[in-house]
């Protein structure tokens, strides 16, 4: 088996593996989901983890290249064996871990993959879910939620419904009094309360 074949094997294999993770990374969020739904989206870190998992063939066969470089003498062939051998060996265990979400593994496997877009892409992936790398669910920030309802009074306004859309400002008002958006309902309240006053057939 010459270089070539070899070659064209390994990538075949890598195409492969990358479609058969993806479809994984996705299985994996979906029963991630389904257990916690509060949690932040890890699609990418399924992903990440799937991709060192499935380098576990490779760790098997250079540790049999190992082996027969040593039955024959060969050390210059063995040391390179065993040197990819422990790289793709530490890429799949990571793997595995950050299936887990471990945060060891993610940080290890990150700096093993010795390119600077990876480890910018997963530093700021890192960032935003690093208390859930223990097992921490994510809970958002009141501010997000605030806006959320706000949008929806919003669109309710919109389409005419005063009463419902004052009703859903007022609620959000004394729920989220201490943020931005409780202070735009506030002014959305004044404002509606100025339009219904003026106009009785607002409805």
């Amino acid at each position: 088996m010459n270089a070539n074949v070899i070659t064209s094997l390994f990538l075949l294999y890598s195409l492969v593996a990358g479609v058969v993770s993806l479809f994984v990374a996705l299985a994996l969020e979906r029963k991630l989901k389904a257990r916690n739904p509060a949690t932040r989206p890890y699609r990418w870190g399924f992903y990440v983890g799937c991709s060192g998992v499935a380098l576990t063939p490779f760790v098997l066969i250079l540790a049999l290249g190992v082996l027969v470089s040593v039955a024959k003498g060969q050390w210059p062939q063995c040391v390179l064996f065993l040197f990819l051998m422990s790289y793709f060996a530490i890429q799949a265990v990571c793997g595995w871990f950050i299936i887990q979400r471990c945060r060891w593994a993610w940080v290890v496997g990150t700096a093993a993959t010795f390119n600077i877009v990876q480890w910018i892409i997963c530093g700021i992936y890192a960032k935003n879910r690093w208390q859930e790398f223990v097992g921490v669910p994510y809970t958002r920030p009141p501010e997000e939620d605030a806006y959320r309802l706000l949008d929806a009074a919003t669109k309710l306004e919109a389409q005419g419904r005063v009463h419902e859309a004052l009703a859903a400002y007022q609620r959000i008002a004394e729920r989220y009094s201490h943020t931005g958006a409780g202070r735009d309902a506030q002014v959305s309240i004044e404002s509606l309360r100025a339009v219904i006053g003026s106009d009785p057939t607002a409805r």
